[in-house]
């Protein structure tokens, strides 16, 4: 599986641009339509990576889920693939969890934690993010000084 990199102030994927280093890209998906919205760059990202951008001359994936998804994803098998490859395919893999779990949730509670755990065991970081993409940029934006002080 090939590598995203940066290459001159660009992200690069197979030796084609997605773009400026300097955005946030953000996988489109069936129902989205590439394009510029809310500090945001939609587009077909390499493997379907959820969320590409360059924190301090390296390229951080994120695997971006809410904690449904999240169980979901580990019950199908999904979720160990994703990890895969970020690990493969970039220099930072990042779980983005976009909602907050609460009692209400009837999802085995225990076997989500113990997944987060596995995940950081990896090399990956886990990190809360807003359930909205107006919201999200600025919080990504946000976690580029903390990832960069990590590193």
């Amino acid at each position: 599986m090939s590598r995203v990199t940066i290459e001159d102030g660009w992200l690069l994927h197979d030796g084609v641009g997605l773009g400026s280093a300097g955005e946030i890209y953000v996988d489109t998906s069936a129902q989205q339509r590439a394009g510029r919205r809310s500090g945001l760059v939609y587009l077909p990202t390499p493997h379907h990576i959820d969320i590409l951008m360059a924190v301090g001359g390296r390229v951080v994936g994120m695997e971006s889920k809410t904690w449904g998804d999240l169980d979901s994803s580990r019950r199908s098998g999904r979720l160990s693939r994703q990890l895969g490859t970020l690990l493969e395919c970039v220099d930072v893999s990042v779980l983005l969890v976009r909602d907050r779990l609460l009692t209400s949730h009837t999802l085995d509670v225990r076997e989500l934690w113990l997944e987060t755990a596995r995940w950081q065991a990896m090399g990956a970081f886990v990190l809360e993010g807003p359930p909205q993409d107006e919201l999200l940029a600025g919080v990504l934006a946000a976690y580029c000084l903390w990832i960069s002080w990590n590193l």
